[in-house]
């Protein structure tokens, strides 16, 4: 008998999109996959559509209805209800091609690891449905786990948990923030300070939608001071180990992420000027921090001078 995997979709105003989503987990060849819809109070017909899926599927797919709470609520309320060994969360605008899990599972078992991921694609044709592209890196260790988390190389973010599978056990109690978005990294440095091991494959297997709305591609707004919070919080955290820090340099990368955000695609009427005037001053003051190494590169680097330098 395999191993039982749980998938955790959250949904909210995905009609458009939420079938081809569940679709393309029905469609694993992995042969036992549970599926949990949590409904964060959708506004639009995702609801319905979830409960046809669970009546169509009632030993596959369970539904959680609840009022709006946001992302990483949706995620909290479903945790408890995992029975598989393992578990992976997809979001409801995305879609995964056919063996994703089973391959990760089999990467999982091969390397012995806590977690494995694959990586993805913005554009169809560049998804992976073999393996003959692979490259597979291990990552083992505190030390080694913690430098791929804080990117101190000028690696690309890599904090998202929907292309990821997960031992259950491990992370079973750990939780999104509530109420804040950029909730992966948080709950990505919860689960790798406590890994021993984490296996990246370079093979696309995960299609990311490019939400023209989406957090990452809309102007600066009010809430991306959250990004701020989270690197608060993971600060106070590594306050008195090895990597403390790596934190604080992260901290500062924050302030200009989201001043970065605001050159490139503009900022909402939501931003407080004052805030904003802010996050500049730190980026100047930290710039000699951040322009050191490779931490940031290539254009980033132009922006980051552009933004310390010359912009007022």
């Amino acid at each position: 008998m395999a191993d039982k995997i749980s998938v955790i979709i959250p949904v909210y105003n995905v009609e458009t999109t939420l079938r081809k989503c569940v679709d393309s987990v029905l469609a694993q060849t992995y042969p036992d996959i549970e599926i949990i819809l949590s409904d964060d109070g959708s506004k639009d017909n995702s609801g319905a559509i979830c409960d046809e899926y669970a009546a169509k599927y009632p030993e596959k797919i369970r539904v959680i209805h609840e009022k709006n709470g946001g992302l990483a609520t949706a995620r909290n309320r479903a945790m408890p209800y995992v029975t598989g060994k393992y578990m992976g969360f997809l979001d409801s605008d995305d879609w995964i091609v056919p063996d994703m899990y089973e391959y990760l599972y089999g990467l999982m078992k091969k390397t012995d690891c806590t977690v494995s991921m694959c990586s993805f694609a913005r554009e169809e044709k560049d998804l992976d449905y073999g393996t003959e592209n692979e490259k597979i890196t291990v990552y083992e260790g505190e030390r080694e786990i913690r430098e791929f988390f804080y990117r101190l190389h000028g690696e690309p973010s890599f904090y998202s948990v929907w292309n990821r599978l997960y031992k259950t056990e491990e992370v079973r109690d750990l939780r999104y923030p509530d109420g804040h978005i950029n909730e992966d990294v948080y709950f990505t440095y919860l689960v790798y300070r406590q890994s021993k091991k984490l296996a990246v494959s370079s093979l696309k297997k995960h299609f990311y939608y490019k939400n023209p709305a989406g957090i990452t591609r809309n102007g600066l707004r009010a809430r991306d001071e959250d990004l701020l919070w989270i690197w608060d919080r993971i600060t106070e955290m590594e306050k008195d180990t090895p990597y403390a820090e790596y934190a604080v340099l992260n901290r500062k990368r924050a302030s200009y992420t989201l001043c970065a955000k605001a050159l490139v695609y503009g900022k909402a009427k939501d931003v407080d000027p004052q805030k904003y005037a802010a996050w500049k001053k730190e980026v100047k003051e930290n710039y000699k921090d951040l322009s050191a190494g490779d931490m940031i590169r290539g254009s980033r680097r132009i922006l980051l001078w552009w933004i310390a330098k010359v912009s007022r």
